[in-house]
């Protein structure tokens, strides 16, 4: 290339930078490849957006061996790469476009939407602001970096993004719908309901957005206790399932809502449905497990996770306000009468620490209080209470052995609720104990043996069964006590106190 041409290019760049709009690539080929280059980009789109990939492929394929730094086929091999599911050639050819091209704002787009589906989530923000940057009407993008942002628990920043995306365009029913998901996040179920109804519509066909409808009207049913708000949301359920019968998630959905209405034989069957769409749908088993009578070991973690990633906004008040929660009090004022702690225990570990109720009943009486919980908007709730030393979104025995840290003080308030197997969590708090470190948390009663998982989906365990695991493991038992946990349709759910040492 001589120098004039590297002159002209140069110019290219600068004015793609001011405008915002790539250089296009038959002006970087002003010889005999320029019109073979435009029509074989032009040929390979069509069998792209036809479906018919391998015929693409092969084009970007000669191009690229006329020419292997032209950054469209780069950058359009790259998508393909994508599609098939082969992340990592997909970042290698887009990242190459991009060094030829930097100002091009479809290639970080799709650079933000690969790392998205690798999990690569920080770098996909980092694409998709590149993309703004260059074309910041790019309403595609704002979207896309608001599903981002949300799967980082930034549900107030994911907003910002889907309202910039809808008044570029008003019409996007994509973005109306993410929009309702994120205000659901915020606990704003009836601007939630508003944006899904937006969505339909502009798009009544759109299975997801009646999905996601039907979910915000469940919520707004289980806080108002408004039986036609689950009817509406059953409603709904039934109209994406018509558009949509292999909507897997629906069906689970649907047989979350006939449990609560206590139709029990409908719900086991939607909850089967769901399993037979997908083997391998952890949620729908666990919950079907509890209506058949099925105790397993443990919930699953996604089953935790969205219960209450959706349940965060509202906790408190619910917990504390409606259903008369004092746990975390109680679980302090048993360890306090104990009287065997003369200041500040130094390392004190919130197993399931929510949205921080613990870590306020205990933040006086620890050194350090770290807080570990596997719903990302649990967490979040906590971050904003600035209780906590440290906070992690994560299971519980996988931090204890990632930290290897040894705690004086467990605590643990309507957490094994959800473990119905307590030995490999009393194994990890044995393994990471300090000397005579104490373990005080709160188990749901059961009178027979063992342990049970009941039609709430919730475990209740046996005091034989909790004491039979502490004599195992070597722990010495310093309190118990019967107590009323909280109130579950105006009566109230016995549970048990335990404080043990593990000494």
């Amino acid at each position: 290339m001589n120098r004039a041409e590297k002159r002209r290019q140069r110019k290219l760049a600068q004015k793609a930078a001011k405008t915002g709009k790539p250089a296009p690539a038959a002006s970087l080929y002003p010889n005999q490849q320029t019109l073979f280059i435009e029509q074989s980009i032009d040929k390979a789109l069509q069998h792209h957006t036809a479906g018919r990939l391998s015929e693409a492929e092969a084009i970007y394929q000669q191009i690229l061996q006329a020419d292997p730094k032209q950054p469209d086929a780069l950058h359009l091999l790259g998508v393909l790469a994508h599609q098939a599911g082969k992340h990592d050639i997909a970042v290698d050819l887009i990242t190459k476009s991009l060094a030829e091209n930097p100002y091009f704002p479809d290639a970080h787009n799709n650079l933000g939407n690969v790392y998205k589906d690798m999990g690569r989530l920080d770098e996909a923000v980092t694409s998709y602001q590149k993309g703004l940057k260059i074309k910041p009407d790019y309403f595609e993008a704002h979207n896309n970096l608001g599903i981002v942002l949300r799967d980082l628990g930034r549900p107030d920043e994911a907003v910002a993004s889907y309202r910039k995306a809808l008044a570029i365009k008003s019409d996007f029913a994509e973005a109306h719908n993410n929009l309702g998901n994120a205000l659901h996040d915020l606990g704003k179920l009836d601007e939630a309901v508003e944006s899904h109804q937006k969505a339909l519509v502009l798009n009544p066909q759109y299975a997801e957005a009646h999905n996601n409808l039907a979910n915000a009207f469940k919520d707004l049913g289980r806080l108002d206790k408004q039986p036609e708000h689950l009817e509406k949301a059953v409603e709904s359920y039934h109209k994406a399932l018509a558009i949509k019968p292999d909507l897997a998630g629906a069906y689970n959905n649907l047989g979350n809502v006939l449990k609560d209405q206590g139709r029990l034989d409908e719900a086991v069957s939607c909850l089967q449905k769901a399993i037979d769409i997908n083997p391998h749908y952890h949620s729908a088993r666990h919950l079907l497990n509890s209506l058949i009578g099925e105790t397993t070991a443990s919930a699953p973690r996604e089953f935790v996770e969205d219960a209450f990633n959706s349940y965060a906004e509202n906790f408190d008040h619910h917990l504390v306000n409606d259903l008369a929660y004092t746990m975390p009090s109680l679980l302090k004022d048993a360890l306090l009468e104990l009287d065997i702690q003369e200041g500040k225990f130094k390392n004190v570990m919130d197993m399931g620490c929510g949205t921080g109720l613990s870590g306020a009943a205990f933040r006086d009486i620890a050194e350090t209080l770290i807080g570990i919980d596997l719903s990302r908007n649990m967490v979040r709730k906590a971050e904003e209470k600035n209780i906590y030393d440290e906070l992690y979104v994560d299971d519980i025995i996988e931090r204890l052995e990632g930290l290897g840290t040894d705690f004086d003080l467990y605590i643990s308030s309507d957490v094994f609720i959800y473990v119905g197997d307590l030995l490999p969590i009393f194994e990890s708090i044995k393994k990471h104990a300090a000397k005579n470190a104490l373990l005080v948390f709160s188990t749901e009663h059961f009178d027979g043996n063992g342990f049970v998982l009941n039609n709430k989906c919730r475990y209740a365990h046996s005091k034989e069964y909790v004491l039979s695991i502490a004599e195992r493991l070597g722990f010495q038992l310093e309190y118990y006590a019967r107590s009323n946990l909280r109130k579950e349709s105006d009566d109230w759910i016995v549970g048990d106190i335990y404080i043990l040492k593990c000494g």
